[in-house]
């Protein structure tokens, strides 16, 4: 919770960061796209280096304290390009936590949805008070301070990490199945492009979202974190909900269903009125709750124990490059018209609701 509280805000304020040292909107997307680049890169190896050591706790900590001691470079750098260089430092070591967290997670329970449920759920409450705090912390102080406060709720996240127990012992393949065959059987390859296309769309949609609030729509900064709040706290009813459905009607209906309400959100920012954004974020807390519950009890059904963690870590890496990819067409299109940028979101997003319903088989 408390990695997730300083994760996302910081994320969100490297944007006015960013535009604080005269970077352009192009930059902040590069931003982005430099992020979910490095992320795609690292994720799988994250997760086949969890896999083989079986030591998730490692994993786990080392990600921790690393993220939290370089999140103070982000305070004394004035420049955007050495901002980005800073960015793929922390990208990278921060990847290590997903893959390992997401299999421990699953690991060892009779009801996996259970356990994915509570970890999405954690998530998803630490991003609700990073946004309140962000707010809060607005409107008393400037950028740099904010982003001190959340370093050091980073660096406090590796205090409950060091009490989590070391549940796996190695273990063997009883079956010589490959990964190509995994990802083959029942359509899994097509959860993973699907998840690439949704993130893409998501992330597209929010990587200049707070330049469009303030600067579109007249937020003041303040407010901002405020109305962003409104999606994590939909996030976590709805992380019990869906992940009680995925055992009801199956994960990939469920995994569907998000992508599906993950295409409208753009097209409700679009809406150029106050409102809009507090309904565009109430959507995108319940369709989040019902695609990572439903994608990742898909992945954790379909994969074998000893190939777990790097098939999240794929799973971590597919999302990733729609981190690096999404950001940077919205730079480009935002550029030219925030309309056409929302528009094209959503189009992708649809795209890859109709290749999961299509292709993939529980």
């Amino acid at each position: 919770m408390l990695r997730s509280m300083s994760l996302f805000s910081i994320g969100m304020l490297l944007q006015f960061r960013m535009r604080d040292v005269g970077a352009s909107l192009f930059m902040i997307g590069l931003l982005s796209t430099v992020r979910g680049g490095i992320r795609t890169l690292s994720s799988p190896f994250w997760g086949y280096m969890s896999d083989r050591l079986m030591k998730r706790k490692v994993f786990l900590v080392s990600s921790l304290a690393l993220t939290s001691s370089l999140y103070p470079l982000y305070i004394v750098v004035e420049n955007p390009v050495r901002i980005i260089l800073i960015a793929s430092l922390i990208a990278f070591v921060s990847a290590g936590f997903e893959p390992s967290a997401l299999a421990f997670a699953g690991e060892g329970r009779k009801k996996a949805y259970v356990g994915f449920s509570i970890y999405n759920s954690s998530i998803s409450l630490g991003f609700l008070f990073g946004r309140i705090l962000m707010g809060v912390l607005l409107m008393t102080f400037d950028i740099k301070t904010s982003m001190v406060l959340f370093s050091v709720i980073m660096a406090l996240a590796v205090i409950p990490s060091l009490q989590i127990p070391e549940n796996l012992k190695t273990i063997e393949k009883s079956v010589n199945v490959t990964r190509k065959e995994v990802l083959l059987k029942d359509g899994l390859w097509a959860m993973y492009v699907g998840s690439f296309l949704r993130q893409m769309g998501v992330s597209g949609t929010l990587a200049v979202i707070a330049i469009y609030l303030t600067e579109v729509l007249e937020y003041p900064k303040w407010m901002v974190g405020f109305v962003a709040s409104v999606n994590p706290a939909l996030q976590i009813p709805s992380h019990f909900l869906f992940g009680r459905l995925t055992e009801k009607i199956g994960s990939k209906y469920v995994s569907f269903l998000g992508m599906v309400f993950s295409s409208f959100v753009p097209l409700l920012f679009m809406m150029k009125s106050k409102w809009a954004p507090v309904f565009a974020y109430a959507f995108l807390g319940m369709a989040l709750g019902a695609f990572i519950n439903g994608v990742t009890n898909f992945i954790n059904k379909k994969s074998p124990p000893y190939m777990r963690a790097s098939l999240m870590g794929l799973l971590n890496s597919a999302r990733s490059l729609g981190m690096s990819v999404g950001p940077f067409f919205a730079g480009l299109l935002a550029e030219k018209s925030y309309f056409i940028m929302f528009l094209f979101m959503s189009l992708i997003m649809t795209l890859g609701a109709a290749l999961v319903g299509t292709v993939t088989r529980e």
